[in-house]
């Protein structure tokens, strides 16, 4: 767990930092739950859930979104961040590691690169697990009946200024954790739905391994979680 949870990426050797980065991420989780309240009350509760999301709708959906991923990763490209190409990917080869970057993301990627030994490959599974985040959010807009165009216009949004999504850098499934860990958040706030623990848990392991930073909302995330839990059995 040291490899993972080490904690002068952090604060860079020096311990006077980590209030600051507490602060951040308490300031963070607050928005998170005054946003959440804002939505549940301004667009839920407030609606007359009219509006049925049909089959071929939540089919469409979907498809309109792999399509634009497809056509994004086409103009945008795949891309290698300094560190990975030049750090990471070396170890990779080598099977030599230091603890510069996450070793989590270093084995991820070298993983991915033992199937298909190429850096697209990289590429194809940050975008699938960003789809993935993507169709439960869709999974999320259709119980809720929300309008199809204001999730897919959110989704589109949200795709389009992504631009990092084809870069091979830790930040990117590390933002793709944060992102289900917020829906899986909301699924189970909004709707105390226990089947989104699964994609909590995914966003925990994300940000908790991706980035030395991750574990101070992983572990205040899980407080948090812990402490609702009880309160709302």
């Amino acid at each position: 767990m040291e490899l993972v949870f080490r904690p002068d990426g952090v604060v860079a050797g020096r311990w006077e930092s980590t209030g600051a980065v507490l602060v951040q991420y308490g300031i963070f989780l607050a928005a998170l739950c005054l946003s959440v309240q804002a939505l549940n009350c301004v667009v839920w509760h407030e609606a007359r859930h009219e509006t049925v999301w049909k089959t071929w709708q939540k089919w469409g959906v979907m498809t309109v979104t792999v399509l634009l991923a497809v056509a994004l990763w086409r103009h945008w490209g795949t891309m290698c961040s300094f560190d990975f190409l030049h750090r990471q990917y070396p170890q990779v080869l080598s099977g030599q590691y230091d603890l510069m970057h996450t070793l989590a993301h270093t084995l991820m990627c070298k993983g991915i690169l033992s199937v298909w030994h190429h850096f697209h490959a990289i590429v194809l599974v940050q975008l699938a697990l960003l789809l993935l985040v993507y169709f439960m959010i869709f999974s999320w807009g259709a119980r809720e009946k929300m309008r199809v165009l204001i999730v897919l216009g959110a989704v589109f949004l949200c795709m389009v200024q992504f631009d990092m999504a084809t870069t091979i850098i830790k930040d990117v499934p590390y933002a793709i954790s944060m992102m289900a860990l917020t829906v899986g958040l909301c699924t189970y706030m909004l709707e105390k739905r226990t089947s989104s623990l699964w994609l909590i848990g995914l966003g925990l392991a994300g940000t908790g391994c991706l980035r030395y930073d991750g574990y101070v909302p992983f572990f205040l995330t899980t407080g948090v979680l812990l402490a609702y839990m009880f309160r709302h059995p």
